[in-house]
């Protein structure tokens, strides 16, 4: 009972009847009832119609792409190796791991195949014999298209048929409402986004038959009744990048697909509630409520889609949308090491990347970034992704790309505070500090307050383990998503927060307060200072203080950390998980309060850069019964910055 008053305080009564209405539904039928299996054929539009249609997208045709790109261009090793691995039946998964992938139902993982025949209200998210559902559908978005373009386009190579039959063999495999790849909405908005793509580069081909486009036009149709009956789930019960993915595919599909009997009222309640969505989850410090690096960098494309579409269909949204796309810019640029274009590897992290328009690594986030400043007028297009949504000349990419990157790496010290999101950065040269402190009043993924990321010269030396899997076993998720796969502090064994199923977290962060402050002292420094009420499953008002002092123009930190109000007999652990290199050049030490040495105890860690793999990594613990631990970090021999 404590818990359920827990969870309503902090989601609000309206999610927590929502989610009790939706699962009496679920089980008593009445949600299934709402969603038709195998409903009548209807003929919306022919092709020619359809070509005809006054509605702009990103380019006109593969035709026009073609004519008016430079000779001599081929396509890259890197984008060779993946349509490679294509035609031996092998697709890249998270932009981690090629699976060998035969059918749209089987999980490649563990070989288990869903049932195509049962509706989606009875096939669960997360089960321990299916594994992952993610993995069946990871290829169902059909993100593998854009290879296959992109691929088109350098090799001029026409790759028509190949795409369009891809998607015949989906449709075919996956009736109306039936099967794993109709349970998630925001899943079934990203393959009708991808499919219109394919659309519109091969809109003049042969393969694209009047068969064809009306069975498309068909799924299409379903696809998005299904995201507008259930759009309350992704806008009351999850309330995330879901429902951006969701309001927006709604509107670009009421705006490029005008011929359906819903497009009017799809595109004005679409573009409503998607202003709605970017107002409420992107704060007005261009903070997300994910409190996920990459999972805003799945707003940043989403954004670039809606902003881009509406632009060249003589639109607008509200203002906000724009001011908002803009601070999302400024911040995630004030997290980035300016050198590799990475971010930290901070929160959940599955490996979306809805729209692969270069070949670029999957961490670096410079192309997305700069095609959405770039569609808000604030650069130019320096990367393949901005031809693509028809913003420069292909040719130009690269030069432009190398010099924007040379003015980047300016000496200079800089500190940026977040307080509505809850981070605060500090740029002195080459180094880069990235401090998490804040409150939660939207829901929280990780434990991880007052974690302290280093980048030093392009290379992540104090680093977050990542995410891992969302369905695997117990002992991963609890390591991953808790306290103590980060650089901060734990009381015991205990997490900042506690723990409940699935993504539930109870005991909230609800105060916390961070700031940086310059002191011109001998030498000068840079210190932050900040706090968090934490571990509230242990005990009342118990505080973590953390005081980080940065030395100008040095390779020089010092953390101090301290615990008020902690039952005496749980030590305090201080947390850090070096990368390989920080042991190339950097070393760590720390004192207790009565500047007593700590031996760093080396126990087992894990690393996962990307979504699905984890490798054994280094993880040094400071312990003490008391309750201050001072710890300098530093450069061996200490060198400028």
């Amino acid at each position: 009972m404590l818990f359920f008053f827990n969870l309503l305080v902090n989601m609000g009564p309206r999610y927590v009847w929502f989610r009790l209405r939706y699962e009496l539904r679920r089980k008593t039928g009445l949600l299934k009832a709402q969603f038709p299996v195998n409903p009548p054929v209807k003929d919306f539009i022919t092709p020619p119609q359809w070509q005809e249609l006054e509605g702009r997208f990103f380019f006109e045709s593969r035709e026009e792409l073609i004519a008016n790109a430079s000779d001599g261009f081929k396509p890259s090793d890197a984008l060779k190796q993946q349509v490679a691995e294509y035609q031996k039946g092998n697709i890249l998964f998270f932009s981690a791991t090629y699976y060998s992938v035969n059918d749209w139902l089987t999980n490649p993982t563990n070989g288990y195949r869903y049932d195509a025949t049962k509706h989606w209200t009875q096939i669960p998210d997360f089960s321990p014999t299916a594994g992952d559902i993610k993995y069946v559908w990871e290829k169902s978005r059909f993100a593998f298209l854009y290879p296959l373009i992109r691929y088109d386009f350098y090799a001029k190579e026409d790759l028509s048929e190949t795409v369009f039959g891809e998607i015949d063999s989906w449709i075919t495999a996956n009736p109306i409402n039936c099967g794993p790849n109709w349970r998630c909405s925001q899943e079934i908005s990203l393959r009708v986004l991808n499919w219109t793509f394919a659309l519109h580069y091969y809109k003049n081909s042969s393969a694209l038959t009047k068969e064809r486009f009306q069975r498309m036009m068909h799924v299409i149709y379903w696809q998005m009744h299904h995201v507008e009956a259930n759009i309350d789930f992704s806008r009351i019960a999850v309330r995330n990048n879901h429902a951006i993915t969701e309001t927006l595919t709604l509107y670009l599909v009421g705006l490029l697909y005008p011929f359906f009997p819903e497009s009017k009222r799809w595109k004005t309640i679409g573009k409503q509630w998607f202003e709605e969505e970017i107002a409420y989850q992107i704060y007005e410090d261009g903070t997300f409520l994910q409190f996920s690096m990459n999972y805003h960098r799945v707003v940043i494309q989403l954004l670039t889609w809606g902003v881009r579409l509406a632009e060249l269909n003589r639109e607008r949204f509200n203002n906000v949308v724009y001011e908002r796309a803009q601070k999302s810019v400024e911040f995630l640029r004030a997290c980035q090491d300016k050198k590799s274009g990475w971010l930290p590897n901070y929160g959940n992290n599955d490996g979306a990347l809805f729209f692969p328009l270069n070949t670029t690594h999957f961490r670096d986030y410079r192309p997305q970034l700069n095609a959405l400043a770039s569609v808000l007028t604030i650069e130019n297009g320096n990367f393949e992704d901005s031809f693509w949504y028809g913003l420069n000349a292909i040719h130009n990419t690269k030069q432009k790309r190398e010099s924007s990157d040379g003015e980047n790496h300016k000496s200079k010290i800089e500190n940026r505070q977040f307080p509505q999101g809850g981070y605060y950065t500090l740029r002195d040269g080459g180094a880069l500090t990235f401090i998490r402190c804040g409150v939660y009043k939207d829901r929280p993924f990780q434990a991880d307050n007052l974690h302290f990321d280093l980048w030093v010269n392009g290379k992540n030396l104090l680093r977050d383990a990542g995410s891992y899997l969302y369905n695997t076993d117990e002992k991963w998720t609890q390591y991953f998503a808790g306290t103590a796969s980060h650089n901060t502090v734990m009381l015991g064994q205990h997490d900042q927060m506690l723990k409940g199923p699935r993504f539930v977290w109870y005991h909230w962060v609800k105060k916390a307060s961070g700031v940086w402050q310059n002191e011109a002292g001998d030498p000068p420094c840079q210190i932050f200072e900040g706090y968090i009420q934490a571990f509230g499953q242990v005990g009342k008002n118990i505080i973590h203080r953390r005081r980080v002092t940065k030395y100008r123009g040095e390779y020089r930190w010092l953390v101090e950390d301290w615990l008020e109000n902690a039952p005496e007999s749980v030590p305090m652990y201080q947390i850090w998980h070096p990368s390989e290199f920080f042991f190339e050049g950097f070393s760590i030490k720390a004192v207790d309060q009565n500047s007593q040495e700590l031996m760093a105890h080396e126990t087992q860690g894990w690393y996962s850069e990307l979504y699905g793999t984890k490798v054994p990594a280094k993880r040094l613990v400071f312990s003490t019964s008391m309750r201050y631990i001072k710890t300098e970090i530093f450069a061996v021999p200490l060198l400028p910055v």
